[in-house]
């Protein structure tokens, strides 16, 4: 019998930043089986780096994009 998907989606891994001071968002995308692309975005505090990440999910979702199942 499968799981059921869950309907939070998977938050992003945390990064080390070498600015403590700052929060960082690491967005990584790419083909199955490449290295691909990450981009790192610094902002001034865990708050702000939120509010980025629920932008970068609307936008998605928008699209046609699903949260993905963990796992």
């Amino acid at each position: 019998m499968p799981r059921p998907a869950p309907k939070a989606p998977v938050p992003p891994p945390r990064q080390l930043s070498l600015f403590p001071e700052t929060a960082a968002l690491v967005r990584q995308w790419g083909r199955i089986g490449t290295a691909g692309r990450q981009v790192c975005e610094l902002h001034h505090d865990a708050g702000q780096a939120r509010d980025a990440l629920a932008r970068q999910l609307r936008a998605k979702r928008r699209r046609g994009y699903r949260d993905r199942a963990a796992g």
